[in-house]
């Protein structure tokens, strides 16, 4: 049987739930990023086949109880970005689900199968699933997910006017939709979750039948995957962290897999892979939405248009599933497709989309019983891309086309006259040129507007598609057939992000059946291409005894309290009494791990947060011990402080934490401090500081202690070391992003600045971006300081060190108290100068050049 892990408590669930209180290193036969249509699809089969499945989730667990119906509360719990999901111009509003079970629990249950003539076009494009397949996962996701057809009893009256329409405008292909609702209760708030769990999204099918299953499935919820990490052709594993509502960092995850499935939807998959340099030169090209616009209409009777059946009728005589060339020619349609489709929506969330707001529309709201409601979506030809700025957010951009502008356009008529002709008072458009049609003789002046300002309407989209198109040319697509990205032989895309173009209609069902089809090659395939595949027994950043200096607070209490003492107090002695020598420090070049035997590095759970009197350490804390006699002695130096602090170490036992060792600290003022410790092994020490003795003193905090440790925890010693014993780059492998931050003894800051580097080697500019208040573009030179930046408008420069291929090192200067202005940080981070002032920096490369946004 399966299980849901998750951060949140919750009352009693439906499935088996268990919060978690600690990191989480997982080991499974797949990894499965997303838990929508793609996700959960894929996790299913693969968990039915036999194979350990870990499933990560970046939303929450809720179910139908949970979902009240009231627009300011679910849209924040249950959609992407709290429903503030925009391209970058902030011109297309992207609905998308950030929950368990993803999109189908706040879609409009409508299905659609794969449309035979986008099949076609797909399989001339390189898509070469067989007949015999689709036909049979079709089936397999009908069955599952209950598809049947509305009935004429369930059509409201919004869906009933869209049919009179489109009977009144002679058009000949329109019928009622099918859905995956059983026994739906006709509520209209589809977009707020199903409160009676009739919908069947994935969380109360495909999920909950593999959890009640044989099969082996592990869910986490609110978890957030950001590496994949990859080597010789493979991902080795996957690297997350749980976050909670208001983005804050709670537990870290790593899974071990023999092979990663990515389904987080175009536009995130796109960010995975580019965010981690996979398939950059093909990743988040070609994006497709399904944009869509609203055309409302006030009529003296009532519609009631969210009571029923949101969306239950559609008409496709200008779309992907007609059956004739008919309208399209009589209404001039031949150069592009589009689907007519009724709609409602609640009431807040349609007040927000119109143009204006509310009181430029307040008649249209206080009538909202009165309106008849059908959206158009067109089929678009236009494509956007997904890359990473140059601040290392994601970037969206997407501009609606000349073809599919008259699509839009063409759409609005076709409905405007439709109302107008089923006695409309007036129409409300989105475009904010037009925002009222009062009669039939004004449609040319809207459609005018969208045709030459379409960047000013206010579109919607729901379908993202595309990016990632599965195709036979590496250099054209980003997976090949079997949905697996091509130069990695364990990695699936198996989500809408495949599709090589817009499937043309809600694609919920396309994109369930491509990711059932996928999964099964993989089951058919695994002992040839993924039994084999190595696990790597990898921790990651998680907290463990072998990386304590990743531990949370609660988690570095458990291990010192649990933990065995399992050297002598002999192992505290460092190398030369505290003196470096060459010997003493050096750097795994493959792993980066640093060693340096001459000093034990002082950590901090990752969460820690200092109390007052303690401040000094903030900075950063080392310990030094020596024999001296038949004792050992030592020193504490507090980053900031004017001198060492003598200290020393005995064997003791200390209640809670068992046999240790007892440092005291001998003079004033740090008297009153003692610290436990407990040796795991001649590199990793975990301790506890207390105010006063461990019988009954005051906890303060629990540290590490450390001589071999990640390099993101490279001290200021450890920083000019490497500067010296490192070369500048060759310039022709700088260009991409890299981010930057500063490097003390305190450990590394966060993100503080950008590099984008781009051109060839020869001619090389850095657009730069220095905290939120400088940025820039300047040639790199190379002179006798070396490579860097110098851009003479702003008076900084820096030296860069090469470390390997993604990391560099480096010393920014600039003017007396400018850092400080553009770099906002403490001051341990910075050197001075009599008229400059210097911070160590670190540059992580995170994009290659063909990732980043033009």
């Amino acid at each position: 049987m399966g299980l849901i892990r998750g951060i949140e408590e919750m009352p009693p669930r439906k499935e088996r739930y268990e919060v978690l209180t600690d990191d989480v290193v997982e080991t499974a036969d797949v990894c499965v990023i997303g838990s929508g249509a793609g996700g959960a699809v894929a996790a299913h089969a693969l968990a039915k086949a036999g194979k350990s499945v870990v499933l990560l989730e970046r939303g929450g667990y809720y179910e139908g109880r949970d979902m009240n119906q009231r627009d300011m509360d679910m849209v924040p719990l249950l959609w992407k970005d709290g429903g503030m999901n925009f391209d970058d111009a902030l011109t297309i509003a992207i609905a998308q689900g950030a929950c368990l079970g993803g999109s189908t629990v706040i879609n409009d249950a409508v299905c659609f199968d794969p449309p035979e003539r986008v099949r076609a076009e797909w399989r001339a494009l390189g898509v070469n699933f067989s007949d015999e397949e689709w036909a049979e996962h079709l089936a397999r996701v009908r069955s599952m997910i209950h598809v049947g057809r509305v009935t004429e009893e369930e059509l409201n009256r919004n869906n009933r006017m869209l049919r009179a329409g489109a009977k009144r405008l002679g058009l000949r292909d329109h019928w009622e939709n099918e859905r995956n609702c059983v026994n739906c209760m006709q509520c209209g708030f589809c977009h707020n979750g199903c409160h009676y769990d009739t919908k069947q999204n994935m969380l109360v099918t495909y999920l909950h039948d593999a959890l009640a299953g044989p099969g082996d499935l592990r869910i986490y919820c609110s978890c957030q995957a950001e590496q994949l990490l990859t080597g010789g052709g493979r991902v080795e594993g996957v690297e997350g962290r749980f976050l909670d509502a208001d983005g804050h960092e709670r537990f870290r995850i790593r899974v071990n897999a023999r092979a990663v499935v990515v389904s987080a939807g175009a536009i995130a998959s796109s960010f995975l892979l580019l965010r981690n340099r996979i398939a950059s030169a093909t990743a988040g090209r070609g994006v497709v939405l399904h944009p869509s616009v609203l055309m409302v209409g006030l009529f003296p009777y009532e519609i009631k248009p969210n009571q029923g059946i949101p969306m239950a009728y559609s008409v496709h005589d200008f779309g992907v599933n007609r059956r004739q060339e008919i309208s399209r020619t009589e209404y001039g349609c031949a150069d592009g497709e589009f689907m007519i489709e009724s709609i409602a929506l609640p009431l807040l969330e349609f007040s927000m989309g119109m143009p204006g707001g509310p009181l430029k529309h307040h008649e249209f709201l206080a009538k909202f019983n009165h309106l008849a409601i059908a959206g158009m979506m067109a089929r678009d030809q236009s494509r956007g891309r997904v890359s990473i700025a140059s601040d290392d957010r994601q970037s969206f951009v997407y501009e609606v086309g000349p073809a599919d502008r008259k699509s839009l356009a063409k759409a609005s008529e076709i409905v405007g006259k439709m109302w107008f002709a089923l006695g409309a008072e007036r129409l409300a458009t989105r475009h904010p040129a037009v925002p009222f049609v009062n009669r039939p003789e004004d449609l040319p002046v809207l459609t005018d507007a969208i045709l030459n300002h379409a960047d000013r309407m206010k579109l919607a989209a729901a379908h993202p598609q595309s990016g990632n198109a599965i195709g036979a040319d590496p250099a054209r697509s980003t997976v090949d057939g079997d949905c697996r990205v091509h130069g990695l032989s364990n990695l699936v895309v198996a989500d809408a992000s495949v599709f090589p173009n817009a499937v043309g209609v809600n694609p919920q069902v396309t994109v369930m059946v491509v990711a059932s089809i996928a999964a099964a090659r993989m089951v058919r395939d695994w002992d040839a291409r993924y039994a084999a595949q190595p696990v790597s027994a990898s921790t990651g950043r998680t907290g463990t005894l072998d990386a304590p200096m990743h531990f949370g607070r609660e988690a570095l209490a458990r291990a010192i309290e649990t933990a065995p003492h399992a050297r002598a107090i002999s192992a505290l002695l460092t190398a030369d009494n505290g003196t470096p020598t060459a010997p003493s420090w050096s750097i795994d070049p493959a792993t980066l791990e640093i060693t340096n035997d001459a000093t034990w590095h002082g950590f901090f759970a990752r969460d820690e947060k200092l109390p007052p009197e303690t401040s000094p350490l903030g900075a950063g804390f080392f310990h030094r011990f020596h024999a001296e006699g038949d004792k050992v002695q030592g020193t504490c130096y507090a980053v900031g402080a004017k001198d060492p602090t003598p200290i020393v170490a005995e064997e003791h036992v200390a209640p809670l934490v068992g046999k240790c060792l007892l440092v005291e600290y001998p003079e004033a003022p740090h008297r009153k401090f003692t610290e436990v410790l407990k040796v795991i092994d001649d590199r990793r020490i975990l301790g506890r500081l207390f105010e006063g003795r461990p019988d009954g003193g005051r906890r303060v905090f629990d540290f590490v202690l450390a001589r071999r440790y990640p390099f993101e925890f490279l001290t200021a010693e450890d920083h000019e070391r490497l500067f010296e014993r490192t070369s500048a780059p060759d310039r022709a492998t700088l260009p991409g992003v890299w981010e930057g931050y500063l490097a003390g003894d305190g450990g590394r800051s966060a993100v503080l600045f950008h590099y984008r580097y781009r051109g060839d080697g020869k001619n090389l500019l850095n657009d730069f971006r220095l905290g939120k208040k400088v940025h820039g573009s300047a040639a790199v030179a190379t002179d006798e300081r070396g490579t860097g930046t110098r851009p003479a408008a702003i008076g900084f420069w820096d030296e860069l060190r090469a470390v390997n291929a993604d990391w560099m090192i480096g010393k920014l200067h600039a003017p007396k108290d400018q850092l400080k202005e553009w770099v906002p940080s403490e001051g341990e981070w910075a050197t001075h100068g009599a008229d400059v002032d210097t911070v160590r920096i670190v540059l992580h490369r995170i994009a290659d050049p063909p990732a980043v946004k033009d």
